[in-house]
């Protein structure tokens, strides 16, 4: 299981730290089945828009770095 931590992606400035993090994961754990987890959300800080920028992100590491 890849976990990342939610104020990673909620309070992130852009998304480049979050696709390193789903990149590194994904290298990581080549050849394994995995699952990609968005840990323990506590606040969206008002961007609901970036779960499903984070969804993107995590099935685009998924299939390009797996």
């Amino acid at each position: 299981m890849w976990r990342q931590k939610a104020s990673d992606v909620c309070f992130a400035e852009d998304t480049e730290a979050i696709n390193a993090h789903l990149r590194d994961g994904c290298e990581r754990l080549r050849g394994s089945y995995y699952q990609i987890v968005l840990r323990e959300i506590q606040t969206l800080n008002g961007k609901s828009e970036r779960l499903y920028v984070w969804t993107a992100l995590a099935k685009e590491a998924a299939e390009k770095y797996s």
